[in-house]
């Protein structure tokens, strides 16, 4: 009896088993990438509301605060502040809020100065003890050339891989 034949059994096991070990191992790591990276928005049109984490998010808007804030940002810059309406549910989220130019070319995160934080009187993220109705006013740190239109996106943690994406203009 040749070799072949005494491990043929052993061989064709081998020949299933190691693709399905490669698949589960190999999807295991694809959901830990890609389950908790914000990669699937949900668009919301400039002016609409969406029900999202057990809120409603909507009437995002941009404002240009650059006059407000002329002593604290640098001489090539510009402020921005992105609002966003928020009616809470029971369990209010925690969110995370970046902007980006509906471009993708570029985002920003909430905006600091380059000597310390802005001295900014607004909620700039989502409380997670408030069960009231509130306005985020998220101030943005941008290049002068920065030109709309933006999204704001809007990311809360539970819901990955998806999130909202807000138009909110020029």
């Amino acid at each position: 009896m040749s070799w072949w034949r005494r491990n043929g059994l052993a061989l064709g096991a081998l020949a299933a088993l190691i693709p399905a070990a490669v698949v589960v191992i190999g999807g295991q790591e694809w959901i830990t990438y890609y389950g908790y990276r914000p990669i699937s928005p949900i668009e919301v049109p400039e002016g609409e509301s969406v029900e999202f984490a057990g809120a409603t998010f909507g009437d995002a808007r941009l404002t240009d605060a650059t006059a407000e804030l002329t002593d604290q940002i640098p001489a090539d810059a510009k402020v921005v502040v992105v609002e966003i309406a928020v009616r809470p549910g029971a369990e209010p989220p925690m969110c995370d809020l970046t902007l980006r130019e509906a471009s993708g070319a570029r985002h920003w995160e909430r905006a600091s100065s380059p000597s310390g934080p802005l001295d900014w009187d607004g909620t700039d993220y989502c409380p997670s003890d408030s069960t009231a109705p509130y306005l985020i006013e998220a101030p943005f740190l941008l290049p002068e050339d920065a030109e709309g239109p933006f999204v704001a996106e809007l990311v809360v943690a539970d819901e990955l891989p998806r999130f909202l994406r807000l138009e909110v203009g020029d």
